[in-house]
Formats: C-alpha cells, sequence, structure tokens
C-alpha cells in the first residue's frame, strides 16, 4: 500500500507520526490518483484489521507505532498540535509523575525530540511529526 510506504520511508524522521496533510502532499508528488483524508481513513481501517498498527491520532495525524497511545499521550500530541511543542508547565495539572511518564514512554518511542537548551528555562518536547 502506497499510504504505508510513505509513512514507513519518513517514520525515522518523524518518529511514526505523520499529520495526515504532509501525508497526502507526499502521496500527490509521487502518484496522480487524488486522495483525501477520508480516503486516508478508509485505507488505515482497512489494514487495522491486519493489526498492522496503524491508525489515526486526533483526527489530525497517522500513527503507525506498534504500541498503543493512552489517552494521556494523546492529550499530549493535541497540546504539541497547537502549541508546536509541549512542556511541564504546559500540562502542570498533571504533576510531575504523570507527565514524567508519559513524557518518557514517548522520548523511548522515539516520537519526541527533547530540547534540553530552550530559552523558555524548561524543557521542551517537540513531535518530528509537527514540525513543518
Amino acid at each position: 500500500m502506497a499510504l504505508l510506504d510513505i509513512c514507513q520511508k519518513k517514520r525515522r524522521q518523524n518518529g511514526g507520526l505523520m499529520h495526515i496533510a504532509d501525508l497526502l502532499t507526499l502521496y500527490s508528488q509521487k502518484y496522480t490518483q487524488k486522495i483525501t483524508k477520508s480516503d486516508v481513513r478508509k485505507a488505515l481501517d482497512t489494514v487495522s484489521v491486519l493489526g498492522a498498527g496503524c491508525r489515526i491520532v486526533k483526527d489530525n495525524y497517522v500513527c503507525t507505532l506498534p504500541y498503543e497511545l493512552s489517552e494521556d499521550s494523546t492529550e499530549v500530541i493535541a497540546m504539541a498540535d497547537q502549541q508546536g511543542f509541549v512542556s511541564h508547565k504546559m500540562l502542570g495539572h498533571w504533576g510531575k509523575d504523570r507527565f514524567g511518564i508519559i513524557i518518557h514512554k514517548m522520548v523511548q518511542e522515539g516520537l519526541v525530540w527533547v530540547d534540553t537548551k530552550s530559552k523558555k528555562d524548561e524543557i521542551l518536547y517537540f513531535f518530528p511529526g509537527n514540525i513543518n
């Protein structure tokens, strides 16, 4: 499947989380057939029956990670989608332990890049699939 091939080729760059708009752009550069976000959804629904680990996350991303994202993980992704990054202060209502557990798992999976030298005097976490 062409969509999965594109996701696989870009996984090193985006950590397995690709914005659907980026996927559609890459697809249109390689193939003449026009597809929509709805087509991507249908294709991933079909493949998910096989247990391929591909799914739509927060209505805007294709996730090709082998593990299941929790509600906390998807909340972190949504926050990063709005702001471009996430930090403990942004989700301070969680407490340091809850945030630490979720973000550590995401860093281990390669979903998140860590910026320890930000000018905001805090550690920032960026999702490569969210960087344009």
